[in-house]
C-alpha cells in the first residue's frame, strides 16, 4: 500500500490524500476539510511579503472569507495593532451589538496605565470621568462608608488632615483648651471637616498659613460637627456650618 496516491476524479467524487491523512476534499461542494495545519520556520521570501489588510476567515457553513480590517485597526510588524479611529475620531469599539460585556480578572489586577482621561457614561445620563485634575460623578451617588482620620492625642496643637475631609477627634475625655491647625498646603475647593467626640471648653482653629472667614469658633460640644471649604484665589476657609 503506497503511503500518498494522487488522484483525478471527475464529475465529483471524493479523494484522500495519504494513508493516515485527515484532509478530505470533496470537488463537487469546493470544500476542503482539515483536522489540522502544518508547522513551519517563514522563509525570507514569505517575511518581505507586504501584509495584506485583510483578516482570513471562516463562515459558520466552511466558506473561506477575507475580513477587511476596520477603521482604528492596523497591522504592524505582523502584529495587529489597535490605533483608534472609528466614525467620531477615536474609538474602537462602537457598539456592543452582540450584548454586554464582562471582565472577569479571576484574582489578578486590572490597570490602565498613561491615560489621558477615562469617562463612564449611561444611557440614562450618568456620568463617572477621570482626567489629570478631576474626578466627576454625576448622577446619585451612594457610599456606605467614609473614611476619616481620628485625632487621639490630648498634646496641643494638632494638625487636621490634608488627606481625609472628615477629621474625627476623639480626645477621650473634656479638654479644658485646644489648637488645631489647618492643612498648610490645601488644594483649591478642598472640604475640611471636624466632628467632635469630646467638649472643648475653649479652641482654638488656627488657619496655618491662611485665613479663616466666619463666625468664629471657640469651643467644640460632643456629637457636633464644622465645616469649612477653601478658595484658593484668596487663601480662605470660608465656614459653611
Amino acid at each position: 500500500t503506497p503511503s500518498s496516491m494522487l488522484m483525478g476524479l471527475k464529475d465529483g467524487g471524493k479523494f484522500l490524500i495519504a494513508a493516515d491523512s485527515t484532509m478530505i476534499f470533496d470537488p463537487s461542494l469546493d470544500v476542503p476539510q482539515f483536522s489540522k495545519m502544518g508547522q513551519g520556520t517563514k522563509e525570507a521570501a514569505d517575511l518581505s511579503k507586504t501584509q495584506s489588510n485583510y483578516i482570513t476567515g471562516f463562515a459558520t457553513d466552511g466558506t473561506l472569507l477575507d475580513l477587511k480590517l476596520g477603521t482604528g485597526l492596523a497591522i504592524s510588524g505582523g502584529e495587529l495593532v489597535a490605533t483608534g479611529g472609528g466614525s467620531g475620531g477615536n474609538s474602537i469599539l462602537d457598539s456592543l451589538g452582540n450584548g454586554s460585556i464582562t471582565i472577569d480578572a479571576d484574582g489578578n489586577s486590572l490597570e490602565f496605565d498613561d491615560l489621558d482621561s477615562l469617562r463612564f457614561t449611561t444611557t440614562g445620563g450618568n456620568e463617572i470621568s477621570i482626567n489629570d485634575t478631576e474626578f466627576t460623578v454625576l448622577g446619585l451617588v451612594k457610599a456606605k462608608q467614609e473614611a476619616y482620620y481620628e485625632i487621639t492625642s490630648t498634646s496641643s496643637p494638632q494638625t487636621f488632615s490634608n488627606t481625609y475631609s472628615d477629621n474625627f477627634v476623639n480626645q477621650g475625655g473634656t479638654q479644658a483648651s485646644f489648637t488645631f491647625l489647618f492643612p498648610a498646603t490645601p488644594a483649591d475647593g478642598q472640604i475640611l471637616c471636624m466632628t467632635w467626640n469630646n467638649a472643648i471648653s475653649v479652641v482654638t482653629l488656627d488657619g496655618n498659613g491662611n485665613t479663616l472667614t466666619g463666625t468664629a469658633v471657640t469651643t467644640a460640644v460632643a456629637g457636633t460637627r464644622r465645616m469649612f471649604k477653601f478658595y484658593a484665589a484668596s487663601s480662605t476657609w470660608v465656614k459653611i456650618y
